[in-house]
């Protein structure tokens, strides 16, 4: 939107929504990119270039977004998992901004539906099996 006139600058539909499925939780932006996940098919996260909408790279996943992103310093991180059904199934991702390409993840063994926090080189998730996990990746 237009922070002058609130006038719609562009919209893109990245997938097909439906009543519990879609783009569901908050996009993250570093700056360069605004990073948004899928929990319909193609399960996946997205980097769109903010001026026109236009994806600048993909990322697909096994297991549906529930998660919003949160972006900083080269990364961009987020959780995936169920939010009914099989709900031990869950991962911590983390991906190059530049270029989309996994840096590493980690299987949690339960959905991740709350959005990572980075503290400085810390990423701190919860888990909906209730476990709160702090990671700090080697660089």
């Amino acid at each position: 939107l237009d922070a002058a006139t609130g006038a719609v600058i562009w919209s893109r539909e990245l997938v097909a929504g439906s009543a519990v499925h879609g783009l569901i939780a908050s996009p993250a932006y570093d700056g360069t990119n605004i990073y948004a996940g899928s929990a319909s098919p193609p399960t996946a996260l997205f980097a769109l270039q903010p001026e026109d909408g236009s994806t600048a790279w993909r990322h697909d996943v096994d297991d549906p977004i529930y998660s919003a992103p949160a972006a900083g310093k080269g990364v961009v991180v987020f959780g995936t998992g169920a939010v009914f059904g099989d709900l031990d199934t869950g991962s911590v991702v983390a991906l190059s901004t530049r270029d989309g390409h996994r840096l590493w993840s980690y299987d949690t063994h339960s959905s991740v539906r709350s959005g990572p926090a980075l503290a400085g080189d810390v990423v701190v998730v919860g888990d909906y099996a209730g476990d709160l996990m702090a990671f700090r990746p080697k660089s």
